[in-house]
């Protein structure tokens, strides 16, 4: 609970026009994310939001006005590399502050109603992590049309799901929804599930020009190795197509490989996959 109690000491600051007051977590151990062991016996000064001294218990002392917190792990901010929160709430964002998770990345949603909360959070107004964001999803135009057309949505999330997912067919399509992308100030580019090769290979050449990381679903009309070659910053999920094709031991290795040379990213989500084998009974546990 280190987190949040950082992130209520820096708002209650904003919240009256002036700086936080310091906080001192005193003896605790700290696991900094290197291979270095956990080291006990340690105080951590926050100062201005910042942290501004770590050392021996006995060598960081609390400044007058100071909170100070007595004993616990400290760690890093967590990041969450696959969320969608827009709609979700104001609850949600500060409970992932209470977890630990001080920067997320959206992965789709609507960008308007998402920046809102962002200024919200950078005032002090609203608890909540640093939020990198992608806005649009693009995806195949048959696939978008039939999902709008399958009924089931109410009018305003039909609007949201219109204005939200780029279809595209043609490269001239994938030129377009590069341009969109880009002009929307998003911090990446978001696919779903890939158009024809020469589509695909268009919007990824096109999103390197412009200087967006692409992430997104395994790709279905190309192979995963060439994927990683034409510029694929992350896979989004686990890569099923190429589980379900039986692809090899010695192919799995030239995939690493490839990924590692052009560093590309999997994000895996297990726990969402956890979630959605869970009866709501345990859900709710």
């Amino acid at each position: 609970m280190l987190t949040i109690l950082i992130a209520t000491s820096i708002l209650a600051g904003f919240a009256q026009n002036q700086a936080p007051a310091p906080l001192l977590l005193r003896g605790v151990i700290v696991v900094d994310g290197t291979d270095d062991a956990p080291r006990p016996g340690l105080s951590v000064l926050v100062a201005e939001g910042r942290i501004a001294r770590v050392g021996p218990q006995s060598e960081v002392t609390a400044p007058e006005g100071a909170h100070v917190v007595e004993g616990g792990y400290l760690i890093p901010g967590l990041f969450d590399m696959h969320v969608h929160l827009a709609g979700t709430g104001e609850a949600t964002f500060a409970q992932l502050v209470a977890n630990g998770v001080t920067c997320v990345r959206d992965m789709g949603g609507d960008l308007p109603a998402l920046d809102a909360v962002r200024e919200r959070i950078a005032r002090g107004e609203l608890v909540g992590p640093r939020i990198a964001r992608a806005g649009f999803i693009v995806e195949r135009k048959e696939w978008r049309e039939a999902v709008m057309g399958l009924g089931g949505m109410s009018d305003e999330e039909l609007e949201i799901f219109a204005r939200t997912r780029l279809g595209v067919e043609t490269p001239d399509d994938a030129l377009d929804a590069v341009l969109r992308v880009y002009e929307s100030g998003a911090d990446l580019l978001k696919f779903r599930n890939t158009p024809a090769p020469e589509t695909f290979e268009k919007l990824l050449e096109e999103a390197r020009l412009a200087g967006l990381r692409v992430a997104g679903h395994e790709p279905n009309t190309v192979d995963l190795l060439h994927a990683v070659t034409l510029g694929i910053g992350s896979i989004e999920h686990l890569p099923i197509h190429a589980v379900l094709a039986g692809t090899s031991d010695e192919r799995w290795d030239e995939i690493g490989a490839a990924m590692r040379e052009h560093g590309v990213h999997v994000t895996p989500t297990f726990s969402a996959m956890r979630g959605r084998e869970m009866s709501a009974d345990e859900l709710r546990a």
